[in-house]
């Protein structure tokens, strides 16, 4: 499944000095970030001939790389680019909490994704497509309701850690969908699942149920029940279908880990980044 300013901080700048001309050469260094000559360079960062940008290895770095992170994303409509990767690549290194057993307030808690994209969007022919929103329900949903050809319109992502339970893993997803004769509707799937933590940096994740319920069921409830009732045995009359999932385990490699975000890598190599929210956005 899937899973959008907040950082400030930035480095302090000072004067390039004959000391940090040199220090790109250090192993110790990572690239950053293109950047012009006019910017100002810190203490923690030097040029190289080109023009890149680089910081030493050191906690000063993480605001900026962070705050660049969220800016190359946002350029780039949630997908994770060239340059984002090279920026996730150098927070990787970064890494203040490399050990989740010794992390667990946190990675528990409530998070909302700011990048998610997958392959294949459960059309044929389509397996190896980069979707950002527009996927077919069956491909959105393990293939647990019905149409399944029907095209929706993935919106914002939510992930419940720890939250309704001390091992609960929810995913819940907002979407949209409309249909010949019918106007947008707003649905979320609820998708609930059990964690462990089964090594330093992974986290091992099984997919137990799936609901799909309406978002706003007091202006949409008929036409939502007529586009998904009959096809869907388990739904309720207030538009509610749960279903029971076959064995479903995956995992996810925290590459980077704070107090305001997490980044990981799935079992197939997807990419996710989160920000923490303060609170629950959804009420399970």
């Amino acid at each position: 499944m899937l899973i959008t300013n907040f950082y400030s901080p930035s480095l302090t700048h000072g004067h390039q000095t004959a000391h940090s001309t040199l220090a790109w050469k250090a192993s110790n260094l990572i690239k950053i970030t293109q950047t012009t000559s006019a910017t100002p360079i810190s203490r923690t960062q030097s040029r190289k001939p080109n023009g890149i940008l680089v910081a030493r290895c050191c906690s000063s770095a993480l605001p900026k790389l962070k705050d660049q992170l969220l800016s190359t994303i946002a350029a780039s409509n949630g997908t994770i680019s060239e340059d984002s990767m090279a920026l996730i690549s150098s927070l990787e290194k970064l890494n203040p909490n490399p050990d989740l057993r010794l992390a667990s307030h946190l990675y528990n808690g409530c998070f909302q994704s700011i990048s998610g994209s997958f392959k294949g969007t459960g059309k044929p022919g389509e397996a190896q497509k980069i979707v950002e929103k527009t996927v077919t329900l069956g491909r959105a949903a393990f293939n647990a309701f019905k149409p399944t050809d029907i095209e929706i319109q993935l919106e914002q992502t939510y992930n419940h850690v720890g939250i309704e339970a001390e091992d609960a893993y929810n995913l819940l997803i907002q979407f949209s969908v409309s249909s010949d004769g019918i106007p947008p509707m707003e649905g979320m799937f609820i998708n609930r699942a059990v964690f462990s933590v089964s090594g330093a940096a992974r986290m091992e994740v099984r997919f137990e149920s799936s609901a799909m319920v309406p978002l706003n069921p007091n202006r949409d409830l008929e036409s939502w029940l007529k586009l998904f009732k009959d096809a869907n045995p388990t739904m309720d009359e207030e538009g509610s279908a749960t279903v029971a999932l076959p064995p479903a385990k995956g995992s996810l490699d925290y590459i980077y880990l704070d107090d305001d975000l997490r980044i990981t890598r799935g079992n197939r190599g997807a990419i996710v980044v989160v920000k923490r929210l303060q609170s629950k956005v959804i009420h399970l």
